[in-house]
């Protein structure tokens, strides 16, 4: 759900424990009522708590409460280098990241009209 920052299966990770206070970016691993782990983005802090969407999804986890975060990415390692989540390429990742959001989401839906035009049409030449 954090790609494409995180590649699954391939991408090492360094987490740390929480100092302080969250912020928008901060990516905090966190348990769920259900007790399941789950690594998102912080993209919001309401009153009641943190605002959580992964980098590849469309829906927003919201309240996620501070006794429910259990460390923060500090890092991520893919092909022998260290991407540092204060570094460079992740704040510029952070900035371009509502217009990939964007993008994605525009071909999901034009891939999906597309099958669903294709299926339909396969049904009317049977």
């Amino acid at each position: 759900s954090m790609e494409p920052y995180i590649r699954d299966k391939t991408d090492k990770i360094t987490i740390v424990k929480v100092t302080g206070e969250l912020k928008k970016g901060d990516v905090p691993l966190y348990k769920r009522d259900n007790g399941k782990f789950v690594l998102h983005r912080v993209v919001g802090i309401g009153d009641e708590g943190y605002i959580m969407r992964g980098d590849n999804q469309w829906v927003t986890e919201y309240p996620v409460k501070k006794s429910c975060i259990k460390a923060v990415l500090k890092s991520v390692e893919r092909n022998g280098k260290v991407i540092a989540v204060d570094g460079a390429y992740s704040r510029i990742y952070r900035l371009f990241l509502p217009a990939i959001r964007f993008r994605r989401k525009t071909m999901n839906f034009i891939k999906y009209r597309y099958n669903k035009h294709i299926k339909s049409r396969r049904k009317d030449i049977k």
